[in-house]
């Protein structure tokens, strides 16, 4: 799967940005379902952007939408989908039900969220971050926008971030050398 990495100071037009992506591999044929993650405070404004600045009508996935599926999985029956963070990090039966479907893109947006985090020398997984190595799986390409470059923190590498790294598993030397996040295509 290719990955990308969008990264940007805040304002300065990644949600378009990622638009201009959406609208071009649709346009190309080589998009039908997308995913956008995002947080809770958020969702509506992607949907609102998407639908205003390029005439995309995606679904927010809500409580209502999950009960109401006819098949059971929400994330089979629609192809244009924005879905809250939280809400798939905290529910094993809504990520059973993502691990059973595929899309040709997903958007996680402020993936920085889904760091783990250190207990000494050891990583600690968050619920976030199990999302993260779960949606690194699901999609043939995937886009992340994480936190602005500086972070209080120096030992954050891409093994903190599972949607950065190509199977989602820690990248150990990178995290020993010290070295930022990265992207890459496997």
């Amino acid at each position: 799967p290719l990955r990308f990495l969008l990264a940007d100071d805040p304002g300065a037009g990644k949600t378009i940005m990622a638009g201009l992506f959406i609208k071009e591999l649709m346009l190309r044929g080589d998009l039908r379902r997308c995913l956008v993650v995002a947080p809770g405070g958020l969702v509506a404004q992607w949907q609102d952007e998407l639908s205003s600045k390029f005439s995309l009508q995606f679904s927010i996935l809500t409580r209502e939408a999950v009960e109401a599926s006819l098949h059971g999985n929400p994330f089979a029956e629609e192809p244009l989908l924005i879905a809250r963070m939280d809400q798939l990090s905290r529910s094993e039966d809504l990520q059973s039900r993502l691990r059973s479907s595929e899309w040709d893109l997903i958007i996680v947006d402020e993936a920085h969220r889904m760091s783990a985090h250190y207990q000494g020398d050891e990583v600690r997984e968050t619920q976030r971050y199990r999302l993260g190595k779960l949606l690194g799986g699901s999609a043939v390409t995937s886009s992340c926008s994480p936190p602005p470059p500086i972070r209080a923190r120096t030992r954050t590498s891409s093994s903190s971030y599972p949607c950065w790294t190509p199977t989602g598993s820690p990248a150990e030397e990178e995290a020993e050398r010290g070295m930022s996040p990265t992207c890459s295509d496997g």
